[in-house]
């Protein structure tokens, strides 16, 4: 997980002896297990093997596949193949669960196999939203289990505006969480049709007041904060999404509101690096109209290239286009 560090400590004789002989175990149950896949062998015993080495190596799709073939096998054969499916989706759930908590919170192979699990039924997907609670408070940047939380609202049909209030919620615990904004702006949208189901008003109207409480929401966060990257892109998603979402006029103000918002930040943080390049960008924004402010982007560029050594070669290629 992030900010987990490795123990590159040299090993003992003693660890190494350990580690080999675990190596040895491992590469005689991966023979056994895929001799006895390609021999279609759907027994429990094998069953139990391939969560033995599922449990050392969540990664193994093969062994995952053949798991998969060995359930099918075996409620296909069952009398009562409805309880069977339910016992055996319980069990799954746990190890998969266990796999993710104790062995890989990244492992693609275990999170499709729960998502094959949902597919199926069976899975309660209320339970599944607070799985991925848990999982995120651990690692709030885990994009697998993001994708699968996005996975489990849609099966759910969940809206848009739960999940926005969920973001909410976990960007209140933490501004920097970039998954989270970057979840949120793919919302915006599918909030803006709930409220104008709910409230009736046109969508350019809903839209704008949208765009302004999360303008001010945000400036709370780059003043909080002013060097964290996430805020500033979620700053430059929203003014993607509000080019077509609200009207010119609109738009207009809150450039304005934001050139403003970035000068006042620099006359305390003079070398933002995000401030800088966030006015360069606002400056010549075309919903400004006609270009008057060249001088002050150039000094944006110039003092960039200083603030920002390691892309002098993008300002310097961004201030040729200006002279040009």
């Amino acid at each position: 997980m992030h900010g987990v560090k490795r123990n590159h400590a040299p090993k003992t004789l003693e660890q190494r002896r350990k580690t080999l002989a675990k190596i040895e175990k491992f590469k005689a149950l991966s023979e056994l297990l895929l001799r006895q896949k390609k021999e279609k062998v759907y027994t429990q015993d094998a069953l139990d093997l391939t969560a033995v080495m599922l449990q050392r190596l969540s990664d193994f799709t093969c062994i995952w596949n053949y798991r998969r073939e060995i359930l099918l096998h075996m409620i296909h054969c069952a009398d009562d193949k409805a309880s069977a499916e339910k016992l055996h989706t319980q069990r799954e759930l746990a190890l998969t669960e266990k796999c993710i908590s104790r062995d890989n919170p990244k492992s693609y192979s275990t999170w499709q196999h729960r998502k094959w699990l949902v597919q199926r039924g069976h899975v309660d997907l209320a339970k599944e939203l607070d799985l991925c609670k848990k999982f995120l408070r651990l690692d709030e940047r885990n994009f697998h289990c993001w994708n699968y939380r996005r996975f489990i609202v849609a099966a759910a049909n969940i809206d848009a505006e739960a999940e926005f209030a969920f973001t909410t919620e976990k960007m209140e615990e933490n501004f920097s969480n970039f998954s989270s904004l970057h979840y949120r702006a793919t919302l915006l949208s599918g909030v803006v049709k709930q409220r104008v189901e709910v409230s009736g008003s046109s969508a350019k109207e809903v839209s704008s007041s949208l765009l302004k409480d999360e303008v001010q929401w945000i400036q709370n966060a780059i003043f909080t904060e002013p060097d964290d990257q996430s805020s500033w892109l979620y700053l430059r998603w929203l003014l993607l999404w509000a080019r077509t979402a609200v009207d010119a006029a609109a738009l207009r103000q809150t450039v304005q509101e934001l050139i403003d918002c970035c000068n006042m930040l620099l006359e305390d943080e003079a070398d933002c690096k995000w401030a800088l390049l966030t006015l360069y960008e606002l400056l010549g924004n075309e919903v400004l109209g006609p270009q008057s402010n060249q001088q002050t982007r150039l000094q944006c560029l110039k003092k960039l290239k200083e603030v920002d050594p390691v892309h002098e070669i993008f300002y310097t290629t961004k201030l040729a286009d200006q002279a040009s």
